[in-house]
This record gives structure tokens, C-alpha cells and sequence, in this order.
């Protein structure tokens, strides 16, 4: 189960127990005691709630903890980067030698046990050990009693490293995963991005065409407030020297800290106008002076003069279109490269400009009768467009752009490749 829904299920779970919906099957914990030497929820119950205990299982080398509480609540945390879960437990007879120790969401498990078992057959217990195994994986696992100072030191340790990611969580959570700089006049010059899993931000920075990356380690104090990522070293991004990132007081935009040379914008027009039906095509000529791209792309491009140009087109698969020049050289019908099958596109939900185009080995329009393939002659002839097209990262989108031309870029975030289309708003 996804963790995001396991934790969704926990809190529901919990708010009923808070609204006195406790164990529904509590006054029948021990129906129907047949043999006296039968396990007993009431007894097992007993164990895990006494006063003050605190249980701990190792999972694959690292401590879990567990607080289990009267009132079927149960707390769980760990050295996993995550915040402590709260949710709900269950205990149900599963004949005379085990009892059903269930635990909605698994607490802490499933950060070391990919899809954890939820519910566990307890088929020893005592003051001092509980041996139970997982219902479907099989997992065993032996919880023994920890200390609340054992407890409370992992959680020291841990806590300036959740206050960092809470402080990441609300720039995701207000799509400023990533922003735009520009310069006075509105044109590209850079993207930043913020990375909670390498705790860092990245500068995608183009500078006289070329396209360059730069990441730096960022950190986070209750003293700076929970809206600023502080860098650990400066970066210098275009001349200019930037110490962090602020999210304003409206939670709606990204600022740069130490200078204010660049304009700063949302990241996410570009994506939103590039799936929408309002989007219109974009060409790459580079015979006419249309568009522009990675030195290294129009470099594979110029000996191709078969190709008229290429457009990024909008259809409802936005593909990628190579248009022929001539009628008389054997290229004279269009070959297609999907960005998106029919599922739909793919798209990253922490960063709302950032797309992944999905590999499509090219095909042709209904081509006249006995017209040769050339889409497999493409691949092999523009292998860095293409490529980099496809790159597994994604690519991230930027509106560029005045009253004489509109622009959209297409810009890796991993290599040096780019493009900036232009729509032909002569044709439009």
C-alpha cells in the first residue's frame, strides 16, 4: 500500500477513536474461551498498554518503536528521516496459539520493508518479549522493551533533520518546488529547484547558450523560521551571489536571498499552456533562423537538409514532427515522435514545469503507397535531439517571449542539451 495512503488511513482511523469509536470488538476480545490455555487479546492487550512501556523491533538492522495506548492508539517512530506516525491497533483471536496484531499503516515498517505487512500473528508474549510474524510476507519480528531516554535521544538527533524537510514540504506543498529567474525585460536565464531527498538546491543556469548545472547544500533552523532554505556556501549564479531561497509571506513565490538582480516567476505557466488545447505549435529551423539549440544539436542538424525543420507540435500526443524539404530526394512525408501515449502525459507532481517525454520509436502518417520507412534513418541521423528529448530525469519547460516572438524551451536538467522553439505566429 502507497505510504501516503497508509498514513491518510491512520489519521481517519485515529479521529474516530478520538470520537469514541475505540476497538468495535473489545467486549469480545476473549469470547468463547473453550480451552484455558488459549492466547488471550485481553492479556496480550495488558502487555503492550502497561504504563510507560515502550517497544522497540529490530527491522533490518534499525530499531522501530512502538507506543501502544488503552484507547487503541498507537504511536511509532524510528531514525527513518520521517516524521512519527500516529494511528490505531487491533488485537483478534486467530484461534488458541495466536492472536492477530494488527496496526493500521505498519507505523514506521514500511520505511524498511517495502509493502509491510499491516498485520502480525502473535504467537509469544511476555513482559519482556513478543514474538509475532507478518500475514503475508512472513517478516518476524521480536519487540522488546526500550527506554523513553533510548526513544527520545533518536529523536533529538533527528529533529533539526525533520524540521529541514518540513521547511522543503511547504515549498513543494506551494508549487514552488522550482521558479524561474529572468532578467528586466523577462527573458530565461535560469531555473532553481529544491531537492529534499540530497537536501540541496540546483541551479539550471544558461549562460551565452550554454547550459550549466550547479547544486549546492542547503540547511534550515527554527531560529531563521520555516519558510528559508539557507545555502551552506553561496552560489554565484550569473554574477551574482545567492545565499538561499525564502518563500514569501503569501506562500506563493519563491526569493532569492543576497540579491535581487533577477526577476523570480512561477515555474508552472510553461507545463500548464503546454497540455492545454490553448497550446500552438513551436518550430526548430535552424536554415530559416527559426528557434535555437544546443550548439551540438544544430551542428547534427545542419547536414540534414532533407528536413525542412522540426515542430513541436500540437497535437494531442504533443509530438515531435521532422517536416520534409523537398519532394524530390525520397523524404517527402512527415515522421512523428510522441512526447505522451495515450495514458496521458507524465509529469512530475513536486515540480510543476517538469515533464517526462515518453520514448517513442517514430512512424509516419498514413505515407503514400510503397514509401519507405524513415523514422528508424531519424533516430540514427539526430541521435542527441532525441535523446535528450527522452531523458529519463524529464525536462523542464519555460515560456519565453515578447510582442514580435514567443518562445518555449525545452531544457534537460541533468546534460547541456536545450532547445528554444519558436511559434510562427506569421503562420498562426
Amino acid at each position: 500500500m502507497n505510504n501516503y495512503i497508509k498514513i491518510a488511513t491512520m489519521s481517519l482511523c485515529l479521529t474516530l477513536a478520538g470520537c469514541g469509536l475505540t476497538n468495535p470488538y473489545e467486549k469480545w476480545l476473549d469470547a468463547y474461551p473453550e480451552n484455558p490455555d488459549r492466547l488471550l487479546p485481553s492479556k496480550l492487550k495488558e502487555v503492550l498498554c502497561e504504563e510507560g512501556k515502550i517497544w522497540k523491533a529490530d527491522c533490518n538492522g534499525t530499531d522501530v518503536y512502538f507506543t501502544f495506548n488503552k484507547d487503541w492508539s498507537v504511536d511509532s517512530d524510528s531514525e527513518a528521516i520521517q516524521l512519527a506516525t500516529s494511528g490505531v491497533f487491533s488485537l483478534v483471536s486467530k484461534g488458541d496459539d495466536a492472536i492477530a496484531l494488527t496496526i493500521e499503516g505498519a507505523g514506521h515498517l514500511p520505511y524498511f520493508i517495502d509493502d509491510a505487512d499491516e498485520t502480525y500473528y502473535v504467537t509469544e508474549y511476555s513482559s519482556t518479549s513478543i514474538k509475532a510474524t507478518g500475514k503475508t510476507l512472513g517478516t518476524a519480528l521480536t519487540f522488546v522493551p526500550a527506554s523513553a531516554a533510548e526513544l527520545k535521544a533518536m529523536q533529538d538527533e533527528k529533529e533539526p533533520i525533520l524540521f529541514k524537510l518540513k521547511v522543503f514540504k511547504r515549498f513543494i506543498d506551494a508549487e514552488c518546488g522550482s521558479a524561474i529567474l529572468r532578467n528586466s525585460v523577462g527573458k530565461f536565464l535560469a531555473r532553481v529547484s529544491v531537492d529534499p531527498k540530497t537536501s540541496s538546491a540546483k541551479f539550471d543556469i544558461m549562460d551565452n547558450r550554454e547550459l550549466t548545472h550547479v547544486a549546492v547544500s542547503v540547511d534550515a533552523s527554527e531560529a531563521t523560521g520555516d519558510r528559508r532554505l539557507t545555502f551552506v556556501t553561496p552560489v554565484t549564479v550569473l554574477g551574482e551571489e545567492v545565499n538561499g531561497l525564502q518563500l514569501d509571506e503569501s506562500l506563493s513565490s519563491i526569493e532569492l536571498l543576497g540579491t535581487s538582480a533577477f526577476r523570480v516567476t512561477n515555474s508552472s505557466e510553461a507545463r500548464r499552456y503546454w497540455l492545454s488545447g490553448d497550446y500552438e505549435t513551436y518550430h526548430l529551423n535552424v536554415f530559416n533562423g527559426k528557434g535555437d539549440a544546443e550548439q551540438s544539436i544544430i551542428d547534427e542538424l545542419l547536414p540534414h537538409d532533407e528536413w525542412n525543420g522540426i515542430e513541436f507540435n500540437d497535437r494531442e500526443t504533443r509530438p515531435v514532427i521532422y517536416c520534409p524539404r523537398h519532394n524530390d530526394d525520397g523524404h517527402y512525408w512527415y515522421v512523428y515522435f510522441d512526447s505522451f501515449k495515450n495514458g496521458g502525459a507524465k509529469v512530475s507532481s513536486d515540480y510543476k514545469d517538469l515533464v517526462f517525454m515518453q520514448k517513442d520509436l517514430g512512424y509516419m502518417d498514413d505515407p503514400w503507397p510503397d514509401y519507405p520507412s524513415v523514422f528508424n534513418e531519424v533516430w540514427a541521423g539526430y541521435p542527441k535531439l532525441l535523446n535528450f528529448y527522452y531523458e529519463e530525469g524529464g525536462i523542464f519547460l519555460v515560456s519565453d517571449g515578447d510582442d514580435e516572438n514567443d518562445y518555449l524551451w525545452f531544457v534537460s536538467t541533468t546534460s547541456e542539451y536545450w532547445v528554444k522553439a519558436q511559434r510562427d505566429i506569421d503562420n498562426d
